[in-house]
């Protein structure tokens, strides 16, 4: 399943207690839509976001990395969600 299509279902239940397959063709592209601006407005978060993935990659496992890998890491994954869907 595409993790967008997956958001717009949990978006659709959460609005309306039903399952957006049941929901008409129109009303399914508007939460695909409205789940869309709302990962397009975590693209842009602050670099505090990447503070826990530092903590735990960096600080917990060894890793070497920083909260600037881990906020362009936030990114890319939004991205591929947005640009390409992934199934999972």
């Amino acid at each position: 399943m595409v993790l967008l299509a997956h958001a717009a279902r949990v978006l659709a239940y959460e609005r309306t207690a039903e399952e957006r397959d049941d929901l008409a063709p129109m009303a399914q592209e508007y939460l695909k839509r409205d789940v869309r601006a709302v990962l397009t407005a975590l693209l842009d978060a602050t670099p505090d976001v990447g503070i826990p993935g530092e903590k735990l990659l960096g600080d917990e496992r060894g890793h070497c990395v920083d909260r600037a890998d881990m906020t362009a890491a936030w990114g890319a994954m939004i991205d591929v969600i947005l640009d390409k869907g992934i199934s999972g």
